[in-house]
């Protein structure tokens, strides 16, 4: 079976392109000849299993023939090397030109997308008015949300996404029967993955060994609950030194935003008197992030809703137990009270009750050791490509 990824870039070091190399040489070691179908590949990338080829697409001229030249593109791919499958990865307009290009030559088409944030939940539930045709961004918006993207996963073969609760949103919000939907969890390669010897790492942050790290990686934003988390650490550790909290993470596309945002919360910090317990690193090679997180003892996930947070699982390999929120993508993955703990959302002292919970809770050693087992059992990268491997089959 030949099955084309159709991916908006290829060859960076962020996660979401990352973690699809890791999958697609995994599918091919699986026996399937995998395709990457990009526009944008950069000149260095990992290696690849023999299964595998990277292909070239025609990079469109102009945006407003972007996706008709890519759809076209990718029909051409499919001819040449006579793809069976085509696969669209999370952007709105390589979904919409998977499908055209699936249409156009009569291909099974399979979409992946993660989860939608409340305001994406709100516009999809809205009525469209006259007032909302007033004004670029909201034209642009709706035009994203309603046309293309609506319009691109209910022509699927099948729609792909990571949560039980993610499936239910898609088929109420968009009007996808649930057999058009399957769920197929996010991944993490434990080759990567796991507890590694970080005292040089620990060493170099400046912390002891008698000190207790939390660790947040991700964007540093008020959406991921950025706020909460610093507000909750000032009270968990108000009344203890040995409490730290590393930051890790920024904006990796935009370097200018991410020095301005780092700035933003230290000043937080400096106002609520933790300047000296708070750590930022700014964005770091995900190659790095293993043993950040094993130099850590908890990692802190604040975030109000989340579709899937490969972080949790990631971190969950590396042997770490995690505190997050008790968002629907989150108690898919977390074992609360075996693998970590979940807490309501929203609310810094509820968080800030989470945290405290965690340092003196004696058995975060095995809570850690459990929410690996957890990991690779679940959410293993062999595991989750022979399910990729199943449902590619199965079409």
């Amino acid at each position: 079976m030949r099955v084309g990824l159709v991916l908006e870039r290829f060859g960076e070091d962020a996660s979401t392109y990352r973690h699809l190399v890791d999958l697609a040489n995994e599918l091919g070691s699986l026996g399937l000849s995998v395709y990457i179908l990009s526009a944008n590949i950069s000149r260095n990338y990992p290696q690849l299993n023999r299964n595998v080829t990277v292909v070239r697409l025609r990079k469109p001229r102009s945006v407003l023939v972007e996706i008709p030249t890519t759809a076209i593109s990718i029909a051409k791919a499919v001819d040449k090397y006579s793809l069976d499958i085509l696969y669209g990865h999370i952007i709105s307009k390589i979904l919409l030109s998977t499908i055209i290009a699936g249409k156009l030559k009569s291909k099974k088409t399979v979409l992946w997308h993660c989860g939608l944030d409340n305001n994406e939940r709100r516009t999809l539930q809205a009525k469209i008015r006259i007032g909302d045709l007033l004004g670029f961004e909201r034209i642009r918006v709706m035009l994203l949300l309603k046309l293309i993207f609506v319009q691109s996963i209910k022509r699927a073969s099948k729609l792909l996404t990571g949560t039980d609760e993610m499936k239910a949103v898609y088929s109420k919000l968009v009007g996808i029967p649930e057999r058009n939907i399957s769920v197929i969890p996010g991944f993490v390669d434990t080759n990567l993955f796991y507890p590694k010897e970080a005292s040089h790492i620990r060493k170099k942050l400046g912390y002891t060994t008698q000190e207790f790290v939390f660790v947040y990686v991700g964007r540093l934003s008020e959406q991921k609950g950025v706020r909460i988390l610093i507000q909750a650490f000032a009270k968990a550790s108000k009344n203890s030194f040995n409490v730290k909290l590393l930051l890790i993470g920024g904006h990796s596309s935009d370097r200018q935003l991410e020095a301005q945002r780092i700035r933003y919360y230290r000043k937080l910090c400096s106002e609520l008197g933790i300047a000296n317990k708070v750590k930022f690193t700014g964005s770091i090679s995900n190659r790095s992030i293993p043993e950040f997180l094993s130099a850590s003892d908890v990692l802190v996930l604040p975030s109000k809703l989340e579709g899937f947070p490969r972080v949790l699982i990631e971190a969950m390999a590396c042997g770490l137990p995690v505190l997050a929120t008790k968002s629907l993508g989150n108690e898919e993955i977390v074992i609360n009270g075996t693998t970590g703990i979940l807490v309501k959302g929203g609310s810094a002292k509820e968080f800030a009750r989470g945290m405290i919970q965690m340092t003196e809770d004696s058995n975060v050693d095995n809570m850690g050791e459990s929410a690996r087992n957890h990991a690779i059992e679940n959410f293993g990268i062999s595991v989750i490509a022979s399910k990729y491997k199943k449902l590619f089959e199965s079409l």
